[in-house]
């Protein structure tokens, strides 16, 4: 637990992923919290059930960015085309699948969500909620000097280590994770010299968010209950245009 934030909070029964903390009253917090970290999905969700009871919509990034997800579809396009082309059969069910709920498919793709990640490690995890027969789709833009972030399914003995202009399809229904990801000195001293570009706030705690370098994951796939998806509440449209994204 770094950063700013975790400094000022006395932790407690703190584990590898989590932590209790005291409160201001001296009390035990009544839950464990993790580590913030900079991940967004884009794109659409389908109904959550949980504590929010949020309904099928547009993802808040995508209805707050809107104009900016636009210029990226072409991105977005070109990694639905390479899964396309280097794996057609599951390809071809995934596009079946997402043509049949067409106002929650990103435009011109298979997908209908991209989780974009910035410096995370992802522990292992097999993922869920994303279609059982579709694939995972993983694209990389990276800025400055780093090492590691390897994406390893341990139980096959792979570890492959995707960079920019990379594409990787996996089944991500399979148990895999990252290795860390650090700066040898020689790469700290040039990333030192990169310009800001982000307006990071140390406060929040986020991980990742203080590092010069950047790995940026975009992480491409179908949710499996879009499909039980009829419409967009009018609430989750964006501002920016009122029609559903087709």
């Amino acid at each position: 637990m770094e950063g700013v934030y975790w400094s000022k909070r006395n932790l407690i029964d703190t584990n590898k992923w989590s932590t209790g903390y005291i409160l201001e009253n001296g009390s035990k917090s009544k839950m464990k919290v993790n580590n913030q970290v900079a991940s967004n999905p884009i794109g659409y969700y389908e109904e959550s059930k949980n504590f929010a009871k949020l309904p099928c919509r547009l993802t808040h990034f995508t209805r707050t960015h809107y104009d900016q997800y636009i210029e990226g579809l072409p991105f977005i396009q070109e990694i639905n085309g390479l899964f396309k082309k280097l794996m057609p059969n599951s390809y071809k069910k995934q596009l079946n699948r997402a043509n049949q709920k067409l106002d929650f498919k990103i435009k011109d793709t298979c997908f209908s969500t991209i989780t974009i990640n910035r410096n995370f490690r992802t522990a292992l995890h097999a993922d869920a909620g994303d279609f059982r027969e579709g694939f995972g789709n993983l694209t990389v833009i990276e800025r400055g000097k780093y090492q590691g972030g390897y994406t390893i399914l341990p139980q096959f003995g792979i570890a492959v280590d995707v960079r920019t202009r990379d594409f990787l399809g996996m089944d991500v229904h399979q148990f895999h994770s990252n290795t860390p990801i650090y700066e040898t000195e020689e790469d700290k001293k040039f990333n030192d010299k990169l310009p800001k570009v982000f307006k990071d706030n140390p406060k929040v705690g986020t991980v990742g968010i203080y590092e010069n370098y950047t790995r940026l994951t975009f992480v491409c796939y179908l949710r499996e209950n879009i499909i039980n998806c009829d419409k967009i509440d009018p609430r989750f449209l964006t501002k920016s245009d009122g029609n559903k994204i087709k």
